[in-house]
């Protein structure tokens, strides 16, 4: 005979309730994990309600279908986040360069002949340059320690 505040039905409470949390975080509906335990979704809801407890092996699959769709949203999160605010954007990972071949932000947008303010706009990713490989070029000529100068005038001093 169960009851509340029974051992085994404090354990199914508590274990239903832990995964319908891990679930609600998610986003996820109870159809979509109950779809992947091949399931009824009233199964899945009785079980988070403590209502009754998966039997066999299917708490563990439970939490394998729980823990699948963690790292799923964990991958889509981060993939997302590298499609929108890629911290290393072609523009920031040049800056990165730039900083550590020791040339200020000033004397880059100098060598580029570009105002110093469009500079700090394309490192800080407000903007994206229009013409990512004159970026590289300019990155290039910095590396290479030739003046702009000797550019336009078709030589390398």
């Amino acid at each position: 005979m169960t009851g509340p505040g029974r051992p085994s039905e404090t354990i199914k409470t508590t274990e239903g309730f832990r995964r319908q949390r891990i679930r609600e975080g998610l986003r996820v509906t109870v159809t979509a994990v109950a779809r992947r335990l091949g399931i009824l979704p009233s199964r899945v809801s009785r079980w988070e309600h403590g209502i009754h407890a998966p039997r066999g092996d299917m708490g563990e699959k439970w939490d394998a279908v729980l823990a699948d769709l963690t790292h799923e949203k964990r991958d889509t999160t981060a993939r997302i986040k590298a499609e929108l605010i890629d911290p290393e954007t072609p523009a920031v990972a040049m800056a990165r360069i730039r900083s550590a071949l020791g040339v200020s932000a000033l004397s880059m947008s100098r060598i580029m002949g570009i105002d110093h303010t469009t500079l700090w706009r394309w490192e800080t990713g407000r903007y994206i340059p229009e013409n990512i490989d004159a970026w590289r070029a300019a990155l290039l000529v910095v590396c290479l320690g030739i003046r702009r100068t000797a550019i336009r005038h078709g030589g390398v001093q």
